[in-house]
């Protein structure tokens, strides 16, 4: 076969385009440092790579969802704490009037402490988080306590587990509903007054009539009231501290199962540098070579023609 003076430029130009093109591979896989640039490069390494960057992400949003869920725990702690106190507070001053004919100045002073922590305990209980409120249950968009048509604190949530996904295939309860922390009592008009704030009101009431008029016959069970709310909210803490520990374990091992997927992803595209490197220079000097041979050629051709 007869080669013509445009089929050897063409071949040339070929042979240059080809080798400018591991050139320019060569020299993307060292600054990227990545040996892997795209699919076609290494399709069953690009689809491992996808794979563990897919992973990864879930990874972060079970992280993610871990660290909230951990501060709910903690801001419900610290209500719980704040509500023990203001009970612990009412079941002080309730035990030291019960008993006959206790001065009037300390009723008063007792009454005014006791509807202060009950006032304290209800504004608690519609505590709110990131635009939720946190012991209504499902019901996270109105106040889980209100005052009812009987003048009484009602609650108005239910007794929905909120579950946050912090593993594959692993949820975990991160509230505490109004109804884990007290009883109610159906009021007739369709409401459910909270039992032990209903307590600390009728106290209260007890304890502002005149001289003559209080009676100390109901304190007992108003005071059972406040220790069997008591006991609940300790529980409600228990179970709480017992979750953090599991999320802690659980963010401890999805940091590890990170790692290994993160050095699993290394080992597929991160490139060897030296290695990138020699690679870089072999290509530079296969490229610089083409461009010799091929301007010798050229200048063949060249000379060919004018004779």
């Amino acid at each position: 076969m007869r080669v013509t003076s445009n089929m050897m430029a063409n071949m040339v130009k070929s042979s240059i385009f080809r080798q400018s093109e591991k050139l320019m591979d060569a020299q993307e896989t060292l600054t990227s440092q990545k040996k892997i640039q795209k699919p076609s490069d290494d399709p069953f390494g690009a689809e491992r790579i996808l794979s563990c960057r897919a992973e990864i992400g879930s990874m972060e949003q079970f992280h993610t969802n871990i660290q909230r869920s951990e501060a709910r725990f903690s801001a419900t702690d610290h209500v719980l704490d704040t509500v023990d106190d203001f009970l612990g507070v009412a079941r002080e001053f309730a035990v030291e009037n019960n008993c006959d004919n206790p001065p009037e100045e300390q009723r008063i002073i007792a009454a005014e402490n006791i509807k202060a922590a009950r006032e304290q305990i209800a504004q608690l209980i519609n505590t709110r988080m990131d635009g939720d409120y946190i012991f209504g249950g499902y019901q996270t968009e109105a106040p889980p306590v209100t005052v009812g048509s009987g003048g009484y604190v009602i609650y108005n949530g239910d007794d929905g587990g909120i579950n946050a996904i912090i593993g594959q295939n692993l949820t975990m309860q991160v509230n505490v509903t109004g109804l884990d922390l007290f009883s109610t009592t159906p009021n007739g008009a369709g409401e459910e007054e909270v039992d032990v704030l209903r307590a600390l009101q009728d106290m209260e009431t007890e304890l502002r009539q005149p001289a003559g008029a209080f009676s100390h016959a109901s304190f007992d069970a108003w005071i059972d009231q406040v220790e069997a709310a008591r006991d609940k909210i300790k529980v409600a803490q228990a179970r709480s501290a017992a979750r953090t520990y599991a999320m802690d374990a659980a963010r401890n091992q999805l940091a590890e199962f990170r790692a290994r997927l993160q050095n699993m992803l290394s080992e597929i595209e991160d490139a060897d540098m030296d290695q990138a490197a020699v690679e870089l220079i072999h290509q530079r000097t296969v490229y610089e070579a083409a461009l010799k041979s091929s301007a010798m050629v050229i200048q063949h051709s060249l000379v060919d023609f004018l004779r």
